[in-house]
C-alpha cells in the first residue's frame, strides 16, 4: 500500500531556480511503490503541473498570512488532506512554514520543514511567528550544515528535531561539447573565459566580478565574463541587469561582460569557459557550484553558507571575501597564468562532485525520513542519522 504524502509550498516560479529544481527532482524520483506525493501551491500561477508526472497539484489562492481566511483555509486544507490518508507533509519556502504546521499537527499530520538558505529573508515578525509554528514541526531538513546552525539559532528548533540532507544532481559529469557563447560574443578562443550562473538579483553581488574583470585588463588577451541567469529587480530599479551593465560600462568592461539570460542546462555553457565564480552574500547549498564542479572548473566563490562544505581551499577552487573584487581578481591571474593547474584543479572537482551529489542518495534520505516520522514510536528518540553525501573535507573519494 502507497503512502500519501503531501508537499506544500508558497508558490513555483519555475524548474530552473534552485529549490524548484530539487523539489522537481525530489517528487518524480520518490519511489512510487511506496508514496504517492500530493502538492498544494499556497498561491498560483500553477507551473508545477507540467514539470512532474501524475501528481495531483491544488493551488489554495492563499495571498496573504494575515488575512483570517487563509488560517481557516489552511485548516481545511490540512483536515481534507488527513481524510485522504496524509500521515506526513513536508513544507518548502517560509510563508507556508509560517502558516501549516499548527493546523497540519492538529489534523494529526507530522510536519517536515525544509530549510534551504542561511535566512536573509527573516524579518522580526516573520520569525516570531516561524518560532510559534516550530512548536508543531518535527523535523526540519536543512541542505547544509550552515543552514542548519542558522536554523538553530535563528528559529530556536530543537538540534534533536533537525537533519541535513544535501542537494543531488542530475547534471552529467561527462565532457559536454562547449556552447558557441565565444563566437556568439566574439571572444577570442584563447581569450580567458569566466562563468557565473546565479539569477540577476543584488544579494548574488555579481558588481564584484565585473570589477575583478575590469583589475585585469592589462592581461592580454583580456579576460571574458559570461553571465547566465533570469533578471530580476534591482537595488533602485525593476532590472538588475540594467544596473550591472552600467556599472560595466562606468568601468570600460562592457564588450568583455555578456549576459545570456536563463539556461535549461548549463553544462554547455560552462564546459566553454576556463574558471566558475559566485560572488553571492548569501547562499545554502548552491547547485550552482556542484554544477561548476561537475563541469570541471575550479570554482571561485565566496565562504558562505554551503560552500565552505563544497570547495576545499587550494585544491578544487579558492574562497574571496563578499565583495573582494582585488581578492578574487589576483586568484583568476593565478589561475590564468598556470593552466596545467586550472586544469588539474577542474578535474578534481569533478571527480569529487560526481561522487558526492548522487541525486539517488538525496531521494532515499527523505523517504527514510518520512517513513521514520510515521513511525511515532520513534519520534521520542529524535531523528535519524541521515547518511551525508559528503565526505569531509581533505577526505579521498572513491
Amino acid at each position: 500500500m502507497r503512502t500519501p504524502v503531501l508537499f506544500i509550498l508558497d508558490s513555483f516560479s519555475g524548474a530552473n531556480a534552485g529549490t524548484e529544481s530539487q523539489i522537481v527532482l525530489l517528487l518524480n524520483s520518490l519511489d512510487r511503490t511506496k508514496f504517492e506525493p500530493h502538492v498544494v501551491l499556497l498561491r498560483g500561477p500553477d507551473r508545477i503541473s507540467s514539470c512532474l508526472s501524475g501528481v495531483p497539484v491544488e493551488v489554495l489562492d492563499v495571498q496573504q498570512l494575515k488575512a483570517p481566511g487563509s488560517w481557516w483555509k489552511a485548516l481545511r486544507c490540512a483536515l481534507s488532506y488527513r481524510r485522504k490518508g496524509v500521515g506526513v507533509a513536508q513544507i518548502f519556502f517560509n510563508d507556508a512554514a509560517a502558516l501549516f504546521p499548527f493546523p497540519l499537527s492538529l489534523s494529526g499530520i507530522r510536519v517536515a520543514v525544509a530549510r534551504r538558505d542561511l535566512g536573509f529573508w527573516y524579518t522580526p515578525s516573520l520569525l516570531k511567528l516561524l518560532r510559534f509554528s516550530g512548536r508543531f514541526v518535527a523535523a526540519v531538513v536543512c541542505n547544509a550544515e550552515a543552514v542548519r546552525s542558522t536554523t538553530i539559532e535563528q528559529e530556536r528548533i530543537p538540534a534533536a528535531r533537525t537533519t541535513v540532507i544535501h542537494n543531488g544532481v542530475t547534471r552529467s559529469t561527462e565532457v559536454t561539447a562547449p556552447s558557441d557563447v565565444r563566437s556568439k560574443f566574439g571572444i577570442e578562443e584563447a581569450a580567458p573565459l569566466v562563468g557565473i550562473v546565479a539569477n540577476l538579483r543584488p544579494l548574488k553581488r555579481i558588481e564584484t566580478a565585473v570589477k575583478a574583470i575590469a583589475h585585469l585588463a592589462r592581461l592580454s588577451p583580456a579576460p571574458h565574463l559570461v553571465i547566465a541567469g533570469a533578471d530580476r529587480a534591482g537595488v533602485s530599479g525593476s532590472s538588475h541587469q540594467a544596473e550591472i551593465e552600467e556599472l560595466a560600462m562606468a568601468l570600460g568592461v562592457a564588450q568583455r561582460v555578456h549576459f545570456v539570460g536563463p539556461v535549461d542546462d548549463p553544462m554547455p555553457l560552462l564546459a566553454a569557459c576556463d574558471v566558475a565564480a559566485l560572488c553571492s552574500e548569501t547562499e545554502g547549498l548552491s547547485n550552482s557550484v556542484i554544477e561548476y564542479m561537475l563541469a570541471g572548473k575550479p570554482v571561485l566563490c565566496t565562504p558562505v553558507g554551503g560552500n565552505s562544505e563544497l570547495i576545499e581551499e587550494g585544491r578544487t577552487g579558492y574562497f574571496f571575501e563578499v565583495g573582494d573584487d582585488v581578492h578574487l581578481a589576483r586568484r583568476l591571474a593565478e589561475l590564468f597564468a598556470d593552466r596545467v593547474r586550472l586544469r588539474q584543479m577542474g578535474e578534481l572537482a569533478r571527480s569529487e562532485a560526481s561522487f558526492r551529489f548522487d541525486p539517488s542518495r538525496m531521494v532515499r534520505a527523505h523517504e527514510a525520513l518520512y517513513t521514520h516520522l510515521l513511525d511515532r514510536s520513534a519520534l521520542a528518540m529524535g531523528l535519524p542519522s541521515v547518511p551525508s553525501s559528503l565526505p569531509k573535507q581533505g577526505h579521498s573519494t572513491p
